[in-house]
């Protein structure tokens, strides 16, 4: 989902320059009194700022949206890309791809939420908009997210066919994002299907991908998704290796909701593999992570685990 919003800020990216009132200070508080124009018949008025643009507004609502969605604050995602999608609807044609960008984010929430048919409705009317304005990875993207509903709803043949469509549009797509993007939604319905060993594969593609693409969270991602496969595997070592390079992508992003999911995972493996001491110092940083993003109720519970455990 988080990508979904990234594609719309930068959709939005017609930002208003403000304007300088020309006195030097570069503010016009007060600036335009007293003064005279060239020709020194009647006083120059300060310049106004330009109020925000359709485009500015959607954007600090999508990066609103993402926010939430990071912490799984999905009320406050939901509000916000309602608010973004009755802007881009009040600016006409001319916003009608942001808004289908804002209505798949919508049915991504809803889904999120156990939300099956408003979810469905979204996509649904996304799709239409993309259909209409001939936009490829829009369509791509809706099939993803549709794959991902069906996937929820243990429907694995229709995300199959979700999926299959969307390979056909990737063909024409020169973005290596989206097709790593495409590579984790195989894996991830491989995983559910317990074909670990197509799982496996694709997670280690979009790594790959990702890393090419310069997309570093997306790759953190991957890496997350390629040491459960590995785990399942019985490839502990590499499990331990793939979370631990998962953490340090994380760390140098400073996305501290993935470092504390990469570190709670990192944490249980070292105590499931009779590391105590080293298990209990990461869930020790684990604690103080969810402290810090105010998840009091997980921080107790962490708490309360390294309470319980030998010395």
């Amino acid at each position: 989902m988080e990508r979904t919003y990234r594609r719309m800020v930068l959709a939005a990216a017609a930002v208003t320059t403000a304007l300088c009132c020309g006195c030097g200070s570069g503010c016009g508080s007060g600036s335009g009194e007293g003064r005279t124009d060239a020709s020194g018949d009647e006083p120059a008025r300060a310049e106004e700022k330009p109020p925000p643009s359709v485009a500015d507004e959607v954007s600090k609502l999508i990066e609103e949206a993402r926010a939430a969605a990071e912490s799984r604050d999905w009320p406050r995602a939901r509000r916000a890309v309602r608010d973004g999608i009755a802007l881009a609807t009040s600016g006409g044609r001319e916003h009608e791809v942001d808004r289908a960008a804002l209505l798949l984010a919508l049915g991504d929430v809803e889904r999120e939420t156990g939300r099956e048919v408003e979810a469905r409705r979204s996509f649904a009317d996304a799709m239409a908009i993309y259909r209409v304005h001939g936009d490829s990875v829009g369509r791509l993207r809706v099939h993803l997210s549709q794959a991902r509903l069906e996937e929820r709803l243990g429907d694995y043949a229709a995300a199959e066919r979700q999926i299959e469509e969307a390979e056909a549009l990737a063909a024409k797509v020169e973005d290596p994002s989206l097709k790593g993007d495409l590579l984790i939604h195989s894996g991830r319905l491989a995983s559910r299907q317990v074909d670990r060993e197509k799982a496996y594969e694709a997670f280690l593609e979009a790594v790959r991908v990702f890393d090419v693409a310069k997309d570093q969270r997306s790759r953190a991602e991957a890496y997350v998704l390629l040491a459960f496969e590995e785990d399942a595997m019985g490839q502990t070592g590499q499990c331990r290796r793939s979370l631990e390079k998962a953490l340090h992508v994380f760390e140098e992003i400073g996305d501290r909701e993935g470092q504390v999911r990469a570190l709670h995972r990192l944490a249980t493996l070292e105590e499931r593999e009779g590391n105590v001491r080293r298990a209990r110092s990461q869930l020790e940083k684990v604690r103080d992570l969810y402290a810090e993003l105010n998840r009091s109720a997980d921080a107790t519970k962490v708490d309360q685990h390294i309470n319980a455990m030998p010395e």
